[in-house]
């Protein structure tokens, strides 16, 4: 289940957090993906926001920093 997405303004480039059901969280966002060490939704969600914040979805961290979608 996609717990948040987050996008650049053209929506070209994208990362979604994942529940996985068993109490463990994904991510995945540009053929990329990997799992999160966080324990709850939160700390999760703060994880990945980190990361987009960051600019690891994005080719150039100079372009326009993506925001979080509904």
């Amino acid at each position: 289940m996609v717990v948040a997405r987050w996008e650049s303004s053209g929506g070209k480039h994208w990362a979604e957090l994942h529940d996985n059901g068993d109490g463990s969280f994904s991510y995945r966002g540009n053929g990329c993906g990997g799992f999160m060490g966080a324990m709850s939704q939160a700390l999760a969600i703060a994880e990945l926001e980190r990361k987009v914040g960051d600019g690891y979805f994005l080719p150039d961290v100079a372009k326009t920093p993506m925001k979080r979608v509904k």
